[in-house]
C-alpha cells in the first residue's frame, strides 16, 4: 500500500438527464486528477445527451436544452475520461451514480 503523499486520485463528478443509470443520458462530465499536492490533470466538458432534458432536472443542475446543443456527445469524449481515471482510486460524494453512469455509456458504446 503506497503511502497517502505518493498516492494519485480522481475525482468525477457527471450531471443527467435524470437518476435511472440506465435510462438516462450524462449532460456533463467533469474529472479532476490529483494528489495530496494539488490537481494534476483535468477535464470538464457538457454533453448533448441526444434526448430532451426535462424541466424538473433542469431545476436540480441548471443545464438546459439549450446549452448542451453542439456539444459532443458522450461516446466522443468518453475514451479521454476513461483514460483520465486510469487505475486511480476514485473519490467523491455519491461516486456509485456517477461511476454507474460512466459504466453504462462505455457499455452502450462499446467502449473498454
Amino acid at each position: 500500500m503506497s503511502k497517502i503523499k505518493e498516492q494519485t486520485f480522481v475525482c468525477i463528478d457527471c450531471e443527467a438527464t435524470g437518476l435511472d443509470v440506465v435510462q438516462d443520458r450524462i449532460v456533463e462530465v467533469a474529472v479532476a486528477v490529483f494528489t495530496i499536492d494539488g490537481i494534476v490533470a483535468s477535464f470538464e466538458s457538457l454533453i448533448n445527451p441526444e434526448r430532451e432534458i426535462p424541466a424538473n432536472v433542469i431545476e436540480v443542475h441548471h443545464i438546459t436544452n439549450d446549452m448542451v446543443k453542439g456539444k459532443p456527445t458522450i461516446e466522443t469524449v468518453l475514451p479521454e475520461v476513461i483514460q483520465l481515471i486510469g487505475r486511480h482510486p476514485i473519490v467523491g460524494h455519491g461516486i456509485k451514480f456517477d461511476v454507474d453512469l460512466i459504466d453504462q455509456a462505455a457499455k452502450r458504446f462499446n467502449i473498454p
